[in-house]
This record gives C-alpha cells, sequence and structure tokens, in this order.
C-alpha cells in the first residue's frame, strides 16, 4: 500500500487484503502457512510509520484475529545487550529499541485471543555500521555482533518457547553491496563470502550441538 497514511484507517485496508489473500491460499492449499508482514520496531507513530505495538493493536482492532496462521515481526534491535529488560538503559528509552521488545508484541497477541498463535521473527540482527550516522549511534563491533546472535538465539529458546518459531538472520550480503550500504555492516558475511565473526559462531555453535 505504497504512500498511503499509516494510521487505524491504513491498517484496517492492510487487514482487509490479508482476509481476502488468507482465503484464497486456504482455498487453493488448506495446508499453506500464512504470515502476516513483518511488523518493524519504529517506536515512531507520525504518519510515515507506527509504532509496532500499536500498529499491531490497530490490526486487531479491525479484525487480524482469524487472518493469519503465524504473525511476523522483526527484531532488527538497536539496544546492545539481548537480555536487557525494556527501557533500562539510558542511552535507549524506548522499548523498540529492544530484542525484548518481541514479548510485548506477543502479550498483545494473548490479549486479543491468539495465545494458541506462533510469531516467526522475519529479521533479526544487529549492526556494526560506523558510517551512518543513523546507525553508527547504536553500532556494535563485530565480535559484538556474533556473541549478540547466539545468546539471542538462546534467550529465544530458554524464553519464548513454544510460540517463538522461524528466527530469520538479517542477513547475508548481496556481491554488489559496499560499505556506503546501510545493508553491508548488518550482514555476517563479507560480500567476496568471506566470513566475518558471527558466521564463525554461528557454524562453531552448529558444529558443537549449542543449537542441534
Amino acid at each position: 500500500m505504497g504512500g498511503a497514511t499509516i494510521d487505524k484507517q491504513q491498517a484496517a485496508d492492510y487487514v482487509r487484503l490479508l482476509g481476502a489473500a488468507y482465503s484464497a491460499a486456504k482455498a487453493a492449499d488448506s495446508a499453506v502457512t500464512v504470515i502476516t508482514a513483518g511488523l518493524s520496531p519504529t517506536g515512531v507513530t507520525n504518519g510515515h510509520s507506527a509504532d509496532d505495538a500499536q500498529y499491531l493493536q490497530w490490526l486487531y482492532d479491525a479484525g487480524l484475529k482469524g487472518k493469519y496462521d503465524v504473525l511476523g515481526a522483526h527484531g532488527n534491535v538497536q539496544a546492545p545487550e539481548v537480555d536487557a529488560p525494556l527501557n533500562s538503559l539510558p542511552n535507549f528509552p524506548h522499548p523498540s529499541f529492544y530484542f525484548r521488545r518481541i514479548e510485548q508484541l506477543r502479550e498483545l497477541m494473548v490479549k486479543n485471543g491468539e495465545a494458541d498463535k506462533r510469531m516467526w521473527l522475519l529479521e533479526f540482527g544487529w549492526t556494526a555500521d560506523t558510517q551512518h550516522p543513523n546507525y553508527a549511534w547504536f553500532a556494535v563491533s563485530e565480535d559484538k555482533k556474533g556473541a549478540n546472535i547466539l545468546k539471542a538465539l538462546q534467550y529465544a529458546r530458554q524464553h519464548w518457547q513454544p510460540w517463538i518459531g522461524v528466527m530469520t538472520l538479517w542477513t547475508l550480503p548481496d556481491p554488489s553491496w559496499t560499505p556506503d550500504r546501510e545493508e553491508y555492516w548488518w550482514a555476517i558475511t563479507n560480500t567476496d563470502g568471506t566470513a566475518r565473526p558471527a558466521y564463525v559462531d554461528l557454524l562453531q555453535a552448529r558444529r558443537n550441538g549449542a543449537f542441534s
């Protein structure tokens, strides 16, 4: 719905679109999994974007219940500590800055009668971007990125079962990306395919059975 003002009306329009898509998909294949578009943790409601928790409630108010199988969310995080309680770090005053923001979205699912539904993270990760001011203020080192990714997976396994599902890590880079692109700094490998610390950490965790 490109260019639309992000408000209650736009949320209702999305629910109508999703409902039609859900019905058509299930008619074609009753076993298909329908995932909502990923909620993005902007923390800002200004017509151009909306706080993800606020937007989720608008979706429920518009009749979201029963029109999806899995709730999609994004966990691209500013706060540097995986398990930090919401609003606990002075430089990160909004709950959308935290990995545990996902728990607030889960609370809204339960509140709206969807406790039986699962959530998938369609993106999650940390950036090491020191070049772009919009990202440099919350950048972590490549080593910290790797440690955080492993801890995030462990945290979800320990605290978010059984309702968490797929967690899609952001990202492997396009070979054409250069450091002037912000996406470049979220990646876990370099554009030539060589590993960054996060990739090495994940590979080692897989080999030693930590995520078997």
